[in-house]
Parts: C-alpha cells; structure tokens; sequence
C-alpha cells in the first residue's frame, strides 16, 4: 500500500480506529495490483521458469533421481488444472509453462500448434482451435 494512503482503508469499532498498513485482499484493484506486483518482481524470471497467474506462482522444475530426470506429478496436476486463458497474456503464460516439459511430451509440436498460433497471433481460427484442443477428454 502506498505510503500515506493507510487512512483510505480506516474503520472503526468499539475499541477504537483502525488502519491498515498493507494492502488487504477484498479491495477492487488488490488483485490486480499483486499481481503487478509479482510480475516486476519476478521479471527477470518469467518465461524461464516461473509463470505468475493472479495468486498462483508457479516454478518450473524436474525431479531428478538416479533414473534421470523426471516430470514433477504436482506440476502436471497443476496444468491439467489450469484454466481455460481468457486472453493473449494468458495463452503466452500457459504455452511457456506447458513448453518446458515438451520433452516428455511425444509430438508436442503438433499438440501445442493451436497455442503457438495465438501467441504468434495467428489469431484466425486459432482460437476456435484452442478451444476444441483444451475440450478434448
């Protein structure tokens, strides 16, 4: 919360005024600005290894043991789990998270075509497409 701002949060009980120094979840712009937030904090990050979506970060990573490297079961969980993009930003963030595990995904290319036409804005009926791809059991 900005500084000087506390009093715009004020409200008031039986055991006096009170203000909030940090910005509480609830207000409007809260989620929004976390996520702003998130994003400038972890700039350096992003599409590297790390995908921020509103109160979700998310950290690429593997499992490594004796046979190799293998895919973290809760980073699937969590992609299978991801919902549907709502616009550009989204699909990007999505195809970067669901493109670092593309080598334990035989014919990624091929399954993620859809996406890689929106986020090269190929936007025809690629859409459509996404849509189709993502309704698929």
């Amino acid at each position: 919360m900005k500084e000087g701002d506390e009093w715009k949060t004020a409200f008031k009980t039986k055991q006096g005024l009170y203000e909030w120094t940090v910005m509480p979840f609830g207000l409007t712009n809260a989620p929004s600005t976390f996520m702003r937030l998130m994003n400038q904090v972890l700039r350096a990050y992003i599409s590297k290894f790390v995908v921020v979506y509103f109160d979700d970060i998310l950290v690429y990573s593997f499992v490594v043991s004796s046979q190799g490297l293998q895919v973290d079961e809760e980073k699937i969980r969590a992609i299978q789990e991801w919902p549907t993009p709502g616009n550009i930003s989204q699909v990007r963030s999505f195809h970067g998270l669901a493109s670092f595990y593309r080598r334990f995904v035989p014919n990624f290319s091929s399954i993620a075509s859809p996406l890689t036409a929106v986020v090269k804005k190929n936007v025809g009926s690629a859409g459509e497409k996404l849509r189709r791809r993502h309704s698929r059991p």
